[in-house]
C-alpha cells in the first residue's frame, strides 16, 4: 500500500537474468496495481521487481 505518489520501476526477467521488459509506472495513494502485455513472451516463469528508490519488491510470474 502506497502512502503516497511516486514512480516506480517496473523489470520483468527471464529466468536467466535477462532483462525482457522494463516501464516506469507513476503509482497513487493506496493500492495499486498494474496489467503486462505477455503476448509477445513465450511461456514460461518470469522475476518481476518494483522499485520506489526505497525499496525493491519483487515475485514471480508463470506465463501459461
Amino acid at each position: 500500500m502506497t502512502q503516497h505518489t511516486q514512480p516506480v520501476t517496473l523489470h520483468l526477467y527471464d529466468l536467466r537474468g535477462k532483462l525482457v521488459y522494463k516501464e516506469t509506472l507513476q503509482s497513487t495513494i493506496g493500492t495499486n496495481s498494474w496489467v503486462i502485455d505477455l503476448s509477445r513472451y513465450p511461456q514460461g516463469m518470469y522475476v518481476v521487481t518494483l522499485n520506489n528508490g526505497a525499496e525493491v519488491l519483487s515475485g514471480k510470474v508463470v506465463k501459461e
